[in-house]
């Protein structure tokens, strides 16, 4: 019998369509007397209930914190239902402090699938109170698992994951999610290291951290005794500085031990020794289980080794997708082959799942076939038990506001559905339209806006949570240049304009608890006069003409100082920054074309530029494009070499000034010469072979990927639109498919990842391809503002639009 596939998929689409149209049904429960509070079901069936938990619990404490009160299960003793809204209120009476917080917990159905629950909290009777609160989503019934965005089961307890999601399937085919809004609003963070000071290897767990706890999901222990919760806790600070508790573990039996590519293990009078004759790897040593909770901990040994030192920890066997790899680059540690050296380190665990944790210390830098040889003593594994304060303040007279969302939607118990229904309902929650691809860039965005710290409110724009905490000047620019939010873009560029330096100088890297001082002649500082402009046109925000002055001249200087209209630096001023030139060159079109943009920039900020030497600059941009190629030349050194970058300043211009620089030939026929295959293509190429050798590699001598994989070939999405908006601007035809197909490979190429990336892997052959690295990345929103300049999106459909912002 002939199968019709076709009418099976017809079903499917009616049957979710169906379900789809089910809608949320708010239910107030309780009395003035027991308490008021909501309870949400789905259709008939119930999804979330507050009964036994109430709708949030409190924890206040006075400003020298020699006083602390408790809110638990809040319920409300008013209510009021309106339509799709009810609002809960009441007063909570804390004696000890001799104050009243009024509580409001508001529900509001946003669509069929999205509710947004918002909590409002007042006092007027101290100056300053500090508090922590958390609410969740509860059910009687225990689910058939709990999930967060990289985990579809996930067995309970802290969630620190590169999107901040969580929730729990009821059935197969229902999925309930708790959403926040974004950190820089509901002031939160997900910060849990710092770089390490001079000379020092990998990042360091931070001794102060805010929202350690932030998810948290029910542990199987929990689950046992009937409490199934996804939780949510805004304002708690764990200290480890002042710890409650230390708890030191046991190092494993050395039986117990696994080898790691080869090494064995001998015990002489206290010292582990690893050997082996002949390296299979660049790395040999031993794993050692543990069975550590969620937490900090600090990790002492002494070691002794011709080659360097590298730790690793990883969950379980480090074998699967969802693995979390705890020390961050603790890599080739120099050791010495004589004298014992100590080692201390600190790190941050979640996501434990109540497993095992291996412990891997090993030889690194190790060359082939060479015998290699370890010692390490007094191993230590000790973790500090958090001393927990509350650090978010309430200020007399000023309301508090906390956004939640709930969604809950048809979905598979999947990686794919569970994430992207975590993006898609976030965006919808916070009001924004647009399609799905966008939704989910405006998303990752929202989820990698932060505060810098307990003590600074100042928002923070990570790239994503492997870059954290470091908010890159750049990143940060076009993350903000693609969203409307006068408060964070404001915010943002003043703590830019604080990092300059006397020579007028822009700093690369903002990043919590240590200081940077990378400052240099890379597009940083040009951008920086870029974002007064927009800041001026789209909000109506002064520039600081000082500073402002002050850059320009630094860019002048460093890249132009004979005013000659030819850029000659000794950076990439663009996002293909993997060779330097300490001789400086001129052989770069992108360089060339963001001075012709930067001058016009200047000239519209007030600055006395002249028209003919913008026109200069303009000229020599025009320049880089080879009329017998037929495309523009990247790099004159390596003539072979096309690039979107070298496109960005066209782009920019026709963004900035609606005017282009380059001719419709020049730019049509350079993205002819771009290969595309399913939907998306390259960022840097080879015009022949797309891919780069060794040989032919127009990056640093000690710099090198696998084909289609980052700058060799790899796919960058934001500046890939870019170019495509620059083609569309100058007639080229197949532009507006290209945006669409590339948008929709972002979210589709890899089946369990639909969501924003660092670059898409161009040749999915190779193994290891797709990084873990690369997942949930921010700067992509700024493709929102480069569809507004195509025309195939329009500035009402976000949220924080105001048409009296804009010239």
């Amino acid at each position: 019998m002939k199968i019709n596939h076709n009418y099976f998929i017809i079903l499917f689409l009616f049957f979710i369509s169906t379900l789809s149209a089910t809608e949320l049904i708010l239910k107030l429960k309780g009395d003035s007397t027991s308490g008021f509070y909501v309870d949400l079901y789905y259709g008939s069936i119930p999804v979330s209930t507050q009964q036994k938990n109430g709708e949030l619990n409190l924890i206040v404490e006075n400003e020298d914190y020699s006083i602390r009160e408790y809110v638990n299960n809040w319920k409300a003793t008013k209510a009021i239902q309106q339509g799709n809204t009810i609002t809960l209120s009441g007063v909570a009476k804390l004696p000890k402090l001799e104050a009243d917080i009024h509580i409001s917990a508001i529900y509001e159905i946003v669509n069929n699938q999205v509710v947004e629950k918002r909590i409002e909290l007042l006092q007027t009777n101290l100056s300053l109170l500090y508090y922590s609160i958390n609410t969740s989503l509860n059910v009687n019934e225990k689910p058939s698992r709990f999930w967060s965005f990289d985990n579809a089961d996930n067995k309970g307890g802290v969630v620190h994951e590169s999107y901040p999601a969580a929730g729990y399937m009821i059935g197969d085919s229902l999925a309930v999610g708790l959403l926040t809004n974004a950190g820089n609003r509901n002031l939160w963070t997900r910060n849990i290291r710092r770089r390490p000071s001079a000379g020092g290897v990998g990042f360091r767990a931070i001794q102060e951290i805010c929202d350690a706890n932030l998810y948290q999901i029910a542990s199987q222990t929990d689950r046992k005794d009937g409490n199934n919760f996804v939780k949510l806790t805004f304002g708690e600070l764990s200290d480890f500085n002042h710890p409650a508790d230390k708890i030191e573990y046991k190092t494993p039996e050395m039986n117990d031990w696994k080898s790691y590519n080869g090494a064995t293990v001998t015990l002489d009078k206290g010292i582990y020794i690893f050997k082996g004759n002949k390296a299979t790897s660049d790395m040999a040593g031993f794993r050692l289980a543990y069975h550590l909770p969620d937490g900090y901990y600090t990790v002492r040994f002494k070691h002794r080794s011709a080659s360097p030192v590298s730790l690793r920890l990883w969950k379980n066997e480090g074998t699967s997708a969802n693995d979390v790899q705890g020390f961050n680059y603790q890599t080739n540690i120099p050791s010495s082959a004589t004298e014992w050296t100590n080692q201390e380190e600190t790190v941050f665990l979640a996501n434990t799942e109540a497993g095992t944790t291996n412990l891997l210390i090993a030889a690194s830098n190790l060359k082939a076939g060479e015998s290699y040889q370890l010692e390490i003593k007094d191993l230590e594994v000790v973790q500090s038990v958090a001393a927990g304060r509350a650090y978010h303040q309430l200020r007399a007279g000023v309301l508090n506001t906390k956004r939640t969302f709930i969604f809950v939607a048809p979905a598979k118990p999947t990686l794919h559905d569970v994430r992207l229904a975590s993006q898609v309902y976030l965006a919808d929650g916070l009001r924004f339209r647009g399609t799905t691809e966008e939704k989910c860039l405006y998303s990752c965005y929202q989820m990698l806006m932060w505060i810098t710290s307990a003590d600074n409110f100042t928002a923070l724009s990570v790239p994503s949570i492997n870059y954290a905490p470091d908010m890159y000047n750049r990143d940060s620019f076009w993350s903000q240049m693609g969203i409307y939010d006068k408060e964070s873009s404001e915010s943002i560029f003043n703590a830019w304009a604080a990092t300059q330096n006397e020579a007028g100088t822009i700093g690369t890297i903002i990043t919590p608890s240590m200081g940077s001082k990378e400052l240099k002649g890379n597009d940083a500082t040009l951008e920086f006069l870029w974002f007064a402009l927009v800041n001026k046109r789209q909000y109506g925000t002064p520039p600081p003409m000082d500073k402002i002055t002050k850059a320009f001249n630094y860019v002048i200087n460093e890249i132009d100082p004979h005013k000659t209209g030819i850029c000659s630096a000794r950076f990439v001023l663009g996002q293909n920054d993997c060779v330097e030139y300490p001789n400086r060159t001129s052989n770069l079109a992108v360089n060339q074309g963001m001075l012709a943009v930067t001058l016009r920039v200047a000239q519209e900020l007030g600055l006395p530029v002249e028209k003919e030497y913008i026109e200069k600059a303009n000229v020599g941009y025009r320049a880089f494009y080879d009329k017998k190629l037929g495309y523009l030349i990247d790099n004159k050194a390596f003539p072979y070499v096309i690039t979107f970058n070298s496109l960005l300043p066209e782009f920019v211009s026709l963004w900035l000034f609606n005017e282009p620089i380059l001719t419709s030939e020049m730019v049509n026929n350079t993205l002819d010469k771009v290969p595309s295959h399913n939907g998306y293509s390259p960022l840097i190429f080879h015009v022949k072979n797309t891919f780069f050798t060794l040989k032919n590699k127009p990056f640093s001598p000690n710099l090198f990927w696998d084909n289609g994989v980052y700058y060799n070939a790899g796919s960058w999405m934001r500046e890939e639109i870019c170019g495509y908006v620059s083609g569309l601007k100058h007639g080229w035809k197949p532009a507006e498919k290209r945006i669409k197909d590339r948008l929709k490979a972002e979210i589709t190429l890899n089946p369990d990842e639909p969501f924003s990336h660092e670059f898409l892997p161009y040749d999915l052959a190779v193994p290891g391809c797709w990084w873990p690295s690369t997942r949930v990345f921010s700067w992509n929103v700024f493709v929102l503002k480069a569809l507004e300049v195509a025309g195939m999106r329009t500035p009402e459909e976000n949220p924080n639009y105001r048409k009296d912002y804009v010239k």
